[in-house]
Parts: C-alpha cells; structure tokens; sequence
C-alpha cells in the first residue's frame, strides 16, 4: 500500500472537512484505520495530517488525538454496517484494509470491569455510615466494597 498515494487521495475526498455527514466521517474513520495500523502513525500524527479550517478562529486546527482513538475506535464498531460500507466502497476498492479493533490491541482495557456484590442490611448499613463524611453514592459503595474485600481476606488468612 503506498503511502503518499492513500494521504493524496484522502486530502481530494476532503477527509478533513469538519462535518459530521456519514459519507466524510466514514471515509475518515477508514483512512485513520489505514495510518494507524498499516502505517504505525501516532493519533497525534494522524489528526494533524488533515487539519480543518476552524470558522470561530479562522484558521486551521487539528484533529485532537482523542477524536481520531475515538474514529479508531468506531470504524471497527461501524464495520458491517451499510452505510459505511457504501460509503467506504471506492476507498476500500483502491486500499484494501482489514479493520482491526483499537481497544483490545493497544489499550488493554478488557476485562477491567468488575461486578461486586456487597449484601449489606439496612443495620449494616447505617453502622457503616455512622461518622463517615462522604457525600457521593459511588464513594459510599466504593468504600463498602472495600471493607468487605479487607473483611474477606482477613478471614481467610
């Protein structure tokens, strides 16, 4: 795949117009997938590749890094939808590329979710509040979960 062939053909389709018309955004998203995977561009890299002409400022911007992860990231969700691959058909056609997804290869954030169950009574409850100063319910839970992972390994020790 030629490089500078992909970036003057991206800049013809105007990749970098700030819009959000699927037919842009798409090609965007596939174009971002191609420099980063195939290429090994950083997201820094990429967004300042196709700057957009800010009309608030009247100059040229870039990408912010957190909108090309973020097109990473939803080109591969977007994939088998139809919309986006009408709209990608002739980049796809003239630089095929298969999708890879941003978050399990580079960000390692699967299986960082957990569910905790904390069975507590209301007496348990009102005993563990009592002369706490928190005032938010994810604090409150986050505290409990806590003592009760503390409470657990200390019986099993």
């Amino acid at each position: 795949m030629n490089l500078d062939r992909l970036i003057t053909y991206a800049k013809e389709i105007n990749v970098g117009i700030r819009t959000r018309e699927n037919s842009y955004v798409h090609k965007r998203m596939y174009v971002y997938q191609i420099l980063f995977f195939h290429f090994g561009f950083t997201l820094k890299k990429i967004g300042a590749m196709f700057p957009f002409y800010n009309n608030k400022e009247k100059c040229k911007n870039n990408w912010d890094h957190t909108t090309v992860r973020n097109s990473l990231i939803r080109a591969y969700q977007l994939k088998d939808d139809k919309d986006f691959i009408t709209n990608t058909k002739e980049l796809k056609e003239l630089f095929p590329f298969e999708m890879k997804e941003y978050f399990n290869q580079y960000s390692g954030t699967e299986n960082k979710n957990y569910e905790v169950t904390v069975p507590l009574t209301k007496d348990q409850y009102i005993n563990y509040m009592k002369g706490r100063d928190i005032n938010y319910i994810y604090d409150i839970l986050w505290n409990m979960t806590l003592d009760k992972i503390k409470n657990r390994v200390s019986q099993i020790k």
